[in-house]
């Protein structure tokens, strides 16, 4: 899981870069697992500010402080459930998420802790991978295969229509592709409304 993190770094630098995180901010990093993006964030907002990592999983919140700790960056870990936390409403400049909403039920309950716990002007965050996107090359290969079957279980677009059915009409995506056969990976970049 700290390798997902670090290999996600960039797209987390990028993220705060557009939402303007600056120093002094209060933060919340939901579904933290055992780093998300809290290095980011205490790098972004400086010392002595809130930045806090919220997991339900015990163990993996424990890591979370360890590495925190390890690393020599302050954070709190709050363990909740991240649909209903319990922390009092507008305690955040920024809630964030990524890669939660695509593993529950009902998002909606989720996207509206986040906006609860987010200050009035402030932002609420989601980094969400839409399955519509995936190709694999060539697609013959036993991996493609296996690939097809499963996105074949997935709705088209799927974390955009749950994005939206979660209370937010008004949804910028933005697309990240690898792509690479027999020659070096090339990134492709793009935005979408």
């Amino acid at each position: 899981m700290t390798t997902s993190a670090a290999g996600l770094a960039p797209d987390a630098a990028e993220l705060l870069d557009r939402i303007g995180v600056a120093p002094g901010a209060s933060v919340i990093d939901i579904g933290c697992g055992v780093l998300g993006i809290l290095p980011q964030l205490r790098a972004r907002v400086g010392r002595g500010r809130r930045v806090a990592g919220l997991y339900i999983e015990p163990r993996l919140l424990a890591i979370a402080a360890q590495l925190s700790a390890r690393h020599g960056f302050a954070v709190e870990t709050v363990r909740a459930n991240a649909a209903s936390s319990g922390l009092p409403p507008s305690s955040f400049d920024l809630a964030h998420e990524r890669m939660l909403l695509l593993n529950v039920t009902s998002p909606q309950n989720f996207v509206a802790e986040m906006t609860r716990l987010a200050r009035p002007g402030g932002v609420v965050a989601l980094q969400e991978p839409d399955s519509a996107a995936w190709a694999i090359d060539p697609a013959a290969s036993g991996l493609g295969a296996a690939a097809s079957r499963g996105h074949r279980r997935l709705p088209a677009n799927r974390s955009r229509g749950r994005r939206s059915r979660a209370g937010c009409p008004s949804v910028t995506g933005r697309f990240r592709s690898w792509c690479g056969h027999k020659s070096p990976l090339r990134e492709i970049r793009g935005t979408s409304r």
